[in-house]
């Protein structure tokens, strides 16, 4: 269990800073482009406004992760009512309230769950007003209840002047585990043993998926999740996961390089062969595994309006397409098929 968690923690920490930088300068220069054609501001004031959004990203990921690790550190002598009013201050930033009670992040703001909760809130706000401070719009902020417990916080962006949608997804949810679910976790090898044939258990997670309205800008999306299962005895069995992906329409290899190399150099700080292991994996998950996406679908309660926020305002499929050959729409095909190996 420990290897698992060193390796996951790497994973979640690595790629969650990554995201700092996750574009390269030609996009950037794609996004002011574009900001250009809708907004009389000057290129200097645009280039301070987009400068300052990934300087809100770079801020809320460092600030989260720091937080969320610092109980992996020397603990430091804090009195309770200056934790508890960290807490609060906190959670004023957020988008929304917490799905937990704050009263019950205090009383459990030593245990993994919390320190996650904290962690998804704070990036979803920090993404979402570095979101808006490039598209100039304001995010629409949804937060639900599950009846059988949880919920979540929806942030969505849409029709904006940069984004034609844009979505930044909490939810926090528990329950017992469907006895088809506990099924599918004994079969990838977990014991696990419940009362009475049941499993309680604990979801939460951070999911974004960002469309531009420009086609030369990627689409992006990322998830970071943390599922949490009480054993009969009252011990817990718990697991990260997630990833994060570039979606273009047209290529362009600056940005692509970019992305991954950004990614390699996060996962190389904590060993050398993460980086190919993680890609390799994410794209097999994605392909053939995506347990994130079956288990939400799956959920008793599950909410189906959050799960496809993941789509575009427009879709469209067109039967047996096929591309003119060597045309640039041929080329993405192509990619999107064969997937290549972008950095060594």
């Amino acid at each position: 269990m420990t290897s698992y968690f060193s390796l996951k923690k790497a994973h979640l920490t690595g790629t969650l800073l990554s995201r700092t930088r996750c574009f390269s300068h030609t996009t950037c220069r794609k996004f002011m482009s574009h900001l250009a054609k809708a907004n009389t501001q000057s290129g200097r004031s645009r280039k301070r406004m987009f400068i300052a959004a990934g300087a809100a990203i770079l801020a809320g990921y460092v600030t989260g992760v720091m937080h969320f690790l610092k109980a992996e550190m020397t603990s430091v002598s804090v009195g309770d009512d200056e934790e508890e009013d960290d807490i609060l201050q906190k959670c004023k930033g957020f988008m929304s309230m917490p799905v937990t009670d704050v009263k019950l992040l205090r009383q459990k703001k030593g245990e993994t769950s919390t320190r996650m909760e904290m962690l998804i809130m704070e990036t979803q706000a920090a993404f979402c007003r570095a979101l808006e401070e490039v598209d100039g719009g304001k995010f629409k902020v949804d937060r639900w209840e599950r009846d059988e417990g949880g919920g979540g916080v929806s942030c969505v962006l849409q029709d904006g002047e940069v984004f034609e949608k844009a979505g930044v997804n909490v939810s926090v949810v528990f329950g017992h585990l469907t006895e088809e679910a506990a099924k599918q976790m004994r079969s990838r090898g977990k014991t696990l043993k419940g009362v009475d044939g049941k499993l309680p258990f604990r979801a939460m997670g951070v999911s974004s998926v960002i469309h531009p309205k420009n086609p030369h800008i990627p689409t992006v999306h990322f998830n970071y999740r943390y599922f949490e299962i009480e054993e009969a005895d009252g011990s817990k069995q718990w697991w990260f996961g997630g990833g994060t992906d570039l979606t273009p329409v047209y290529i362009d290899q600056a940005d692509i390089v970019h992305f991954h190399s950004t990614l390699k150099e996060a996962c190389d700080k904590h060993h050398p062969k993460f980086y190919a292991k993680f890609k390799k994996w994410y794209v097999e998950f994605n392909l053939v595994y995506d347990r994130g996406v079956k288990f939400g679908l799956a959920t008793p309660g599950s909410r189906i309006e959050s799960i496809l926020m993941s789509l575009p305002l427009t879709a469209r499929w067109e039967y047996m397409h096929e591309p003119p050959k060597g045309s640039r729409e041929a080329q993405i095909l192509e990619v999107l098929r064969n997937p290549k190996q972008w950095v060594s």
